[in-house]
């Protein structure tokens, strides 16, 4: 699973710095979670860190308990369990907006659901995002067979 979860998280991070519509970077916004300041090495470093332990551990777990319970993991799966992952992460990013000390500090705007307050294209990059982690994760995880 921890390959699973790498591969994804890679990829999303790849593609989400190469396409335009945000006016911020997941990795600005993971970085002020711990308490780093909105720039910098510090940020950035605790921004990778955050976004590698989420989405190659802590993620992933989730994923293959949804897998198994599904019976298998494939491409189709994982675009609903990123479907559900995307619903569940959009509707707490406000959560997580409240808790960022950059954005309590007035350094960074609040994201709102589905970081629709990061541009006109934030909200379609974010639900994109998960659907193609969940993909990535399904086609890349097998589940294992009853012993």
């Amino acid at each position: 699973m921890l390959w699973a979860g790498t591969a994804a998280t890679l990829a999303v991070a790849w593609l989400a710095a190469l396409l335009p519509g945000s006016g911020i970077s997941a990795i600005r916004f993971l970085g002020c979670l711990p308490g780093a300041g909105p720039a910098g090495l510090l940020n950035g470093l605790l921004g990778w860190l955050t976004l590698l332990a989420t989405g190659t551990l802590a993620l992933p777990i989730l994923y293959a308990l949804g897998f198994e319970a599904l019976g298998r993991a494939h491409l189709d799966n994982g675009l609903l369990l990123g479907a559900v992952h995307s619903l569940a992460a959009g509707f707490a990013l406000p959560i997580l907006g409240n808790r960022n000390r950059c954005i309590r500090a007035g350094k960074l705007p609040p994201p709102g659901p589905f970081a629709y307050r990061y541009g006109r294209l934030a909200p379609l990059r974010f639900i994109l995002a998960h659907l193609l982690y969940g993909a990535i994760i399904g086609y890349v995880y097998v589940v294992p067979l009853p012993a």
